[in-house]
């Protein structure tokens, strides 16, 4: 079964909130972005950081950027 975006995007939030449970939020020019990249990046096993790259999370802005537009 495929994911959606919106899928993919609340997995990444989960793993997010397992390393930084008070991580702060931004949008800006369809990306959304989660918290802190190496706070979360330096924490995560390799099998985890695969997974945040298969479901479209990328590092931006110093965070974990979602891009939102198709």
């Amino acid at each position: 079964m495929q994911t959606t975006k919106l899928q993919r995007f609340l997995l990444g939030v989960d793993l997010i909130r397992r390393y930084e449970v008070d991580a702060e939020i931004g949008v800006n020019h369809g990306f959304i972005n989660i918290g802190s990249y190496e706070i979360c990046y330096s924490k995560m096993p390799d099998h985890e950081c695969a997974l945040m790259k298969q479901w479209g999370w990328v590092e931006g802005n110093g965070g974990w950027s979602f891009y939102t537009v198709d």
